[in-house]
């Protein structure tokens, strides 16, 4: 059997697809870069991987991205100190319950969560 250049030919023509031409289709190829998240999805995301895994460095991370964004949130103080007590960080589960007291006062869990540990290692 002989080469016949005239086969390979019609053999890429058909691989190839014809795309079509026009701002509709150039608009659905185009990739759209991902929005960075804001504060409250990061702290969705945070809150969702502390309390459905055990992996409390991650949502530790996910919570601080969400502190960066927005320092004033005291549900994600508090939840990242229950994070950092999960995996035995005291010091610094007490420097997020403080803070959450700061924005907080009247806010009856920062106390009993830092209260708790203190009374806790005191006894011990």
């Amino acid at each position: 059997m002989s080469y016949n250049g005239r086969e390979r030919r019609a053999v890429i023509k058909k691989s190839k697809k014809a795309e079509p031409v026009g701002f509709i289709s150039r608009l659905f190829r185009r990739k759209v870069k991902e929005k960075p998240l804001n504060a409250a999805e990061w702290y969705e995301k945070g809150f969702s991987i502390m309390h459905t895994t055990s992996d409390y460095e991650e949502a530790i991370q996910a919570l601080t991205a969400s502190i960066e964004l927005d320092s004033t949130n005291a549900k994600t103080y508090l939840n990242r100190g229950m994070a950092y007590e999960l995996i035995n960080n005291m010091q610094q589960a007490i420097v997020d319950y403080s803070k959450v007291i700061k924005l907080l006062p009247k806010d009856a869990k920062a106390y009993y969560l830092d209260h708790d540990w203190t009374y806790q290692n005191l006894k011990a």
